[in-house]
């Protein structure tokens, strides 16, 4: 402030007359100007001085930072007034506290945020959530660290506007207090099947893996067709199971002959299941080789926790519907203590967004999302793979649009070296916040790119110079003494930002880009109300739209479902996976075998009997 103060020039016409006002009541306390009401005029007069010439003065240090912060940065010029009804805010200028936003044909093109943990990402995150659920659009948000308080915290936002029977919730912590969400019973088989070979990572430059992918991928299509076909409702474990189970093939196979043994979908089960008999026995070894892995992914979303909340025939969340329907989803994923079964689980998940964007797609534009759909994605490093660029273009034109949030640029590149620059080129805005990793730090300094700067240069010379005649009788000496300095300047390249700048933002702060060209340094805006310390959820259906499944079930029903055993054996007499169920489980399905209608078959009815 001081250095600020020191280039202060007082002068012009405006700091001439506050400085006369400040001395006014000096000059009116002369005798000749004697007068009550004349001192209080001048009085106040002085004050409006005083006040004239401090604003005057502190102007320079204002426009510098206005608010406190240890990073100082100039954001870009605000040319127009932020308003709120057609923004979302972000936060304030740090040097002019000026409210700065991102509108909404803006956020149409995708925001991308980068931040260390505890710096206020999740902040950020549920302030824009908010911001959005007051337009009355829908949203979809994947909370990579699984915490319940931020949920709750969300959950009073939503109630605290009216929105919170729009809220759906996926809780793998605690199933009794989640929705449902089948992920992969919607869908024609192509698209199902695609969702789950999702569930297996790419493998780069392998011919041979590629190979074996699109082998499974075509398996499972027949799968799914076949299953479709017998007018079989199924889940997670039902999949699993049919895919490891010599037993649930025979009797799919049965029912799909007894339906029609000429259909498409009958041959081409037929067929694929035909090149794993071996001694008139299918060998399930083989099939589940030929998977690569799929069953036992699918098993594990299909048992414990998982289970719960998957293993449903008419669940409560259907992405679609969600979309459709301007409803609110948040999704618990424990990316830390269940890391592989919830990194599966947001695989799959995201390839059920993908689907749910086409169906979105092909409706006409008045049906689209209106307003937008925002799917914010928390931790997407976790589940994300390299084909994900083909969802933000997708998704702009569905109007959906997508906001993925990372700690590092390692969390895309350990997916692939591509990931990143897909991210990044898919991204029109982009929300930097305190960032830990050098190499992220020296990208970010790199994509704000450089300003304009004056380097100003000063030389100095000295010299000296002495000179005498020895041979005089007489002393006679010359002396002299020289320097001279010279000014100078030019016009040179800087980084707006550098990497220790950016690893020094504060907590609460963040680098705010748009398009690359406005640039701003903000301090975050912060929305709070009332927390309570537990939830209750919605239980309820959403309307399915025509996906192509044949069965339509017209009940809601939750399942238990079947424990199996740790080790799989194939040496039983049936070949498969030997069941285990207590008492109590048997008899509970007994009660809910005679709930169901006659016309109605569950698919996993056939393995338990």
């Amino acid at each position: 402030m001081l250095k600020q103060l020191n280039n202060i020039q007082i002068g012009g016409n405006k700091d001439t007359i506050c400085i006369t006002l400040i001395f006014l009541p000096l000059i009116t306390l002369m005798p000749i100007f004697y007068s009550t009401w004349l001192h209080i005029s001048s009085a106040l007069l002085s004050i409006f001085g005083v006040i004239g010439l401090s604003t005057r003065i502190l102007d320079a240090y204002r426009k510098e930072h206005l608010l406190d912060t240890s990073t100082k940065f100039k954001s870009s010029e605000v040319t127009n007034e932020f308003e709120l009804n057609k923004a979302y805010l972000v936060g304030y200028t740090s040097d002019l506290a000026l409210p700065i936003g991102l509108y909404r044909e803006i956020m149409m093109r995708h925001i991308m945020i980068v931040g260390q943990s505890g710096t206020g990402k999740s902040v950020l995150i549920r302030n824009l959530l908010f911001q959005h659920a007051l337009t009355g659009g829908g949203l979809m948000h994947i909370d990579g660290k699984n915490a319940k308080d931020d949920f709750i915290k969300f959950l009073s936002l939503m109630r605290s506007i009216g929105r919170g029977d729009d809220v759906l919730v996926v809780n793998v912590d605690d199933p009794q207090l989640s929705n449902t969400y089948n992920p992969i019973l919607y869908g024609d088989p192509d698209e199902v099947a695609t969702r789950i070979i999702s569930l297996i990572p790419f493998s780069e430059n392998s011919p041979g893996s590629d190979h074996y992918r699109s082998e499974a991928t075509v398996a499972l299509t027949i799968f799914v067709a076949a299953l479709q076909k017998a007018g079989l409702a199924y889940s997670m474990i039902d999949l699993a199971l049919l895919l490891m189970s010599d037993k649930a093939i025979i009797e799919l196979d049965t029912r799909l002959t007894n339906l029609d043994d000429y259909a498409e979908e009958t041959i081409n089960f037929k067929t694929l299941i035909s090149k794993f008999v071996r001694k008139g026995k299918i060998d399930t070894l083989a099939l589940k080789q030929m998977f690569g892995g799929v069953g036992g992914r699918i098993f594990m979303l299909g048992t414990n926790n998982f289970g719960q909340i998957t293993n449903s025939y008419n669940p409560e969340i259907k992405l679609f519907d969600v979309i459709t329907q301007n409803k609110i989803l948040w999704i618990m994923l424990p990316t830390l203590g269940k890391t592989e079964a919830a990194n599966a689980f947001g695989k799959i998940l995201v390839s059920d967004l993908r689907t749910a964007v086409s169906w979105v797609l092909k409706l006409p534009e008045n049906k689209k999302p209106n307003p937008l759909f925002l799917a914010s994605m928390d931790e997407a490093g976790s589940y994300v793979n390299d084909n994900w660029g083909r969802l933000f273009e997708q998704a702009r034109s569905a109007r959906i649009v997508m906001m993925p949030a990372v700690q590092t640029d390692s969390n895309y590149k350990k997916i692939s070296p591509e990931l990143l620059s897909i991210v990044e080129g898919n991204t029109w805005s982009k929300i930097y916040l305190k960032v830990g990793d050098l190499d992220t730090a020296e990208r970010v300094v790199k994509n704000l790119g450089k300003t304009k700067a004056i380097k100003y240069t000063l030389t100095r010379t000295e010299n000296s110079s002495e000179s005498k005649q020895n041979l005089q009788v007489a002393p006679n000496a010359n002396i002299g003494d020289g320097a001279g300095q010279s000014y100078g300047y030019q016009q040179i390249d800087e980084d707006i930002i550098t990497a220790p700048q950016l690893e020094a933002i504060g907590i609460g702060e963040c680098i705010l880009t748009i398009g690359g060209k406005e640039i701003y340094h903000l301090q975050m805006a912060m929305i709070e109300a009332e927390s309570q310390t537990e939830y209750t959820i919605n239980r309820f259906c959403l309307d399915t739209p025509e996906t192509g499944i044949s069965l339509k079930l017209n009940y809601k029903k939750y399942i238990d479902i079947v424990e199996l055993k740790k080790e799989i054996s194939i040496t039983d007499e049936n070949n498969g996976l030997a069941l285990l169920d207590t008492e109590e489980e048997k008899e509970q399905k007994a009660k809910e075998k005679a709930l169901i209608k006659s016309r109605f078959t569950r698919f996993l009815d056939l393995l338990i009997k």
